[in-house]
């Protein structure tokens, strides 16, 4: 075999592994960089999730809001919490009744009070009733960590893979 042929298998077998390791440590560090991306597009979603929840409970309690409007923001909230947590399914195993004490509980509270119920048809604004304004207390300091254990949920759930 001629030494220009020998040298060269011999250079050919450095580079190839070589550039196979390359080629696999690019892959990997692609499909990293896009998992950590939609990790991040996901727990911009919960925050945004959690704030618009939090802001409906104030302006609820502030009593400058009408009816019709509070329940349209609930109906959008819910979708797009469902829209949310089925990805997470999808994705990462959340269960998909995860935010249901804010689609349901949340919903049932506000729309049971007697102000709004009597307020609803001519879509006057309303006050909330000393009950339901306890109710919404003891509702947000029960719940309100979901959204902090979620996206912690979705960090162990990233350091196991």
């Amino acid at each position: 075999m001629p030494l220009w042929l020998v040298i060269l298998l011999n250079v050919l077998k450095f580079l190839v592994p070589s550039g196979v390791a390359l080629y696999v440590g690019n892959q990997i560090k692609k499909k990293l960089d896009n998992e950590k991306g939609l990790r991040e597009i996901i727990i911009s979603e919960i925050k945004d999730i959690r704030l618009n929840y939090r802001t409906l409970i104030n302006d609820v309690n502030s009593g400058d809001h009408k009816p019709r409007d509070i329940k349209r923001r609930l109906s959008e909230l819910s979708t797009k919490a469902t829209d949310t947590i089925t990805l997470l399914n999808k994705k990462y195993s959340v269960d998909k009744s995860y935010f249901l004490p804010y689609q349901l509980e949340l919903n049932k509270i506000i729309t049971d009070d007697e102000e709004f119920i009597d307020k609803f048809k001519e879509n006057q604004a309303f006050t909330l009733t000393k009950k339901c304004a306890s109710e919404l207390s003891d509702f947000s300091k029960k719940y309100d960590h979901l959204f902090n254990d979620l996206i912690f949920t979705l960090f162990v759930n990233n350091k196991k893979k």
